[in-house]
Formats: structure tokens, C-alpha cells, sequence
């Protein structure tokens, strides 16, 4: 699980570049299945949590505990480029303009 957490943060950062940070692992495991939950800061702005099972991927924001998911279906781990996008533009819908424009993004 070490090799998906570190493929999926640099897959991350090489697309979002410092506008994502502080990525937290809260779950990892292979037992019974392959399990992955992490956290990270989108636009220094929210907390959106990644979960990976069974080689698919959800993003979903976190906020006061509730998940709000930004896709309605998994995306396979071998496509989360592809996903990106999507993803990208969903996070920002949530980000009043002002403030990205205020840091520059």
C-alpha cells in the first residue's frame, strides 16, 4: 500500500502542483483487501479525503465528517490521471473565486 500512497501523492502534486499539501494517511492495509485512506489540503481552503479500494479510487470532501463525494463512481487506480481533471474542477467549484483569485490561483 506504501507504493499506491506514494504513486497517488506524486500524481498529485504533479498535476495540482503547491496548490495541494499536507497529505495524511489515516488508513492502510492489505488485509482483507487492498484498503487506502488519505487526507490532503486542496487551495489551503478544504480537506478532501481519497479512498482506495479494491484498485478503485473516490474523492470526497471532508467536511465536519460528512464525505461529499465529487464523482458519482469509482475511478480504477490505473486511470486516477484521467480523473483529475474532473476532480480539479469539481474542488474549485467549491471555492468562492474571490479567494482563488486573492492567492493568486
Amino acid at each position: 500500500m506504501e507504493e499506491i500512497a506514494e504513486t497517488i501523492i506524486d500524481e498529485l502534486s504533479g498535476y495540482w502542483g503547491n496548490r495541494v499539501k499536507d497529505f495524511v494517511e489515516m488508513v492502510s492495509t492489505s488485509t482483507p483487501y487492498n484498503r487506502l485512506e488519505m487526507a490532503f489540503t486542496a487551495y489551503n481552503f478544504m480537506v478532501v479525503k481519497l479512498t482506495v479500494e479494491y484498485n478503485f479510487v473516490w474523492f470526497s470532501q471532508l467536511n465536519s465528517g460528512a464525505l461529499l463525494k465529487f464523482t458519482n463512481t469509482a475511478v480504477p487506480l490505473e486511470s486516477i490521471t484521467k480523473a483529475l481533471p474532473k476532480v480539479y474542477n469539481e474542488i474549485r467549484l467549491r471555492i468562492p473565486d474571490k479567494y482563488l483569485e486573492a492567492n493568486g490561483w
